[in-house]
């Protein structure tokens, strides 16, 4: 059973728990997705007459969750049932809150799931007693491999959320450099818009001196026609590319080459398979070589593809399958 709430945007967290439900039940595991706008009384009750229905159930608990708030429940539930909760990005709270949000709820759960190294060290350095139930299983790209369109000479794309502090900003100044140098680059950003972000957008076109092209929005089955088109993406975030994010994945999986600016929770592997670059002149730098370089290109789109394969939906559904069976026995 995955718990969560909804948005009318679906947040990251909400999204991956819904495709995480769909890959495990494609292979033959019997799913409740439990979703509440309140947790109350009322939904500790359902919750246990679910989890009470059969002797095997396990319960997955996803934090943080907006739609929690400050209930309960979610403890109340890993005290009378079996539970494994996944932790995303406890680090982001902060040291104090980040931890005490969820150090009630892990001793009480059979199992601990994290989605990289950094955050199962953040909770667990003060305290170790929760090691031996802890586990990473990677975060899955949420862009299944589509239809490929040869890739364009000069067409640098990126993809996203369209919102502050995800990664445009430099991507921006990455438009304008190029525009500055003459180089004659298409920067295309592709991901869809909030109407609340409508300003930002516009400001990325301000900011990049007009070098911007947004795409706009395609549905999964488009998405990667659009994004091979791209001879390199640039992916840049605000805490460096790391296992914590996803966006690179959608282009590894379509075979794009990758540009990404390292950070402190860049895992070792990450820096084989990308074309790494700190700053947006820098970024300028690797791509003006990458563009000029086939066999460099080539060779990061395989190491890409081969990345992102052992983060499909099907790997991580067996891997959150060992941990049910752990938390089950």
């Amino acid at each position: 059973m995955v718990l969560g709430d909804r948005d009318p945007w679906g947040s990251p967290i909400s999204h991956h728990a819904r495709l995480l439900a769909e890959a495990l039940r494609a292979q033959d595991v019997e799913v409740h997705e439990f979703n509440r706008p309140r947790w109350g009384r009322e939904t500790l009750r359902e919750a246990l007459s679910l989890a009470n229905r059969h002797s095997n159930t396990v319960l997955h608990l996803h934090v943080p969750m907006d739609a929690f708030g400050r209930s309960p429940v979610p403890l109340a539930l890993a005290l009378r049932t079996r539970m494994v909760v996944t932790v995303h990005e406890a680090s982001m709270a902060g040291a104090i809150r980040g931890r005490l949000r969820v150090a009630p709820l892990l001793a009480a759960a059979q199992a601990a799931i994290y989605t990289n190294p950094f955050d199962r060290d953040f909770v667990n350095r003060p305290m170790p007693w929760l090691r031996s139930k802890s586990h990473i299983v990677p975060l899955a790209t949420n862009v299944p491999e589509g239809e490929t369109s040869p890739p364009e000479p000069g067409r640098i794309v990126g993809f996203g959320t369209i919102r502050p502090l995800h990664g445009w900003e430099p991507f921006a100044e990455a438009a304008r450099l190029a525009r500055a140098s003459h180089l004659e680059w298409r920067f295309v950003a592709i991901g869809r818009t909030a109407p609340e972000n409508e300003a930002f957008r516009r400001s990325l076109v301000v900011r990049s001196g007009g070098a911007i092209e947004f795409a706009g929005k395609f549905p999964l089955d488009e998405l990667g026609a659009q994004l091979s088109r791209g001879t390199v993406a640039y992916i840049p975030f605000w805490d460096g590319i790391s296992g914590r994010r996803t966006s690179n994945l959608a282009a590894m999986v379509h075979g794009v080459p990758v540009v990404s600016n390292p950070g402190k929770h860049t895992e070792p592997d990450l820096f084989r398979v990308i074309a790494p670059a700190a700053t947006p002149r820098e970024a300028i730098r690797v791509i003006e070589r990458l563009m000029g370089h086939a066999a460099e290109r080539a060779k990061l789109s395989a190491l890409g593809r081969e990345y992102a394969a052992a983060r499909d939906w099907p790997a991580v559904a067996r891997q959150h399958l060992a941990v049910y069976n752990l938390a089950a026995t």
